[in-house]
């Protein structure tokens, strides 16, 4: 016996059926539905739930701009140049209003940077259901940014400058 639990080699059958070995080991658990403990099946429910609920939300949001994505692709091909029509300032990565006039995409371009702007409102703000939400949502400051994960303060200052960090430092506070 190793630190006062069985190994593989002594354990016996009453241990693998009750479920004693699998709770001291830990190895040979491949569910928590198996346990003998109640508390780590519910926990295990619970995790099964939220990821069932992740998943489903993921592809709730994803599958209309896959297919978009799609169809924008058959009609203009694949690669970073065929989104150069999106940006209104590619260096801050600013993307254009795609209902504005300004906008020279097609159908297609048009409806792919659509959803996306949502997907990302809707990330940012998972309350939004409805289109007056939407148009709330388009009147933030963000809406047309691309989000990126914020580096240090000397990244940023490397990247963009020293002074730019320093507002979008007290822009953030």
């Amino acid at each position: 016996m190793s630190q006062g639990y069985k190994t593989h080699e002594e354990t016996d059958k009453e241990d693998v059926i009750s479920g004693k070995f699998y709770e001291l080991n830990g190895l040979l658990i491949s569910s928590p539905q198996l346990s003998a403990s109640s508390n780590i099946r519910e926990l295990g429910q619970a995790i099964d739930d939220y990821a069932m609920e992740v998943r489903k939300r993921c592809f709730e949001m994803g599958m209309p701009f896959d297919l978009a994505l799609r169809k924008f692709y058959e009609k203009h091909g694949t690669g970073a140049k065929v989104f150069d029509i999106f940006y209104a300032d590619r260096e801050n990565l600013i993307l254009k209003d795609p209902d504005s006039p300004e906008f020279a995409g097609d159908q297609e371009a048009k409806e792919v940077l659509n959803l996306f702007l949502r997907t990302l409102a809707k990330l940012r703000d998972p309350n939004i259901e409805t289109e007056e939400d939407y148009k709330r949502a388009k009147q933030r400051e963000d809406y047309y940014a691309i989000p990126l994960l914020e580096g240090t303060f000397t990244r940023q200052a490397k990247n963009i400058g020293f002074l730019k960090a320093v507002k979008n430092k007290f822009k953030e506070n």
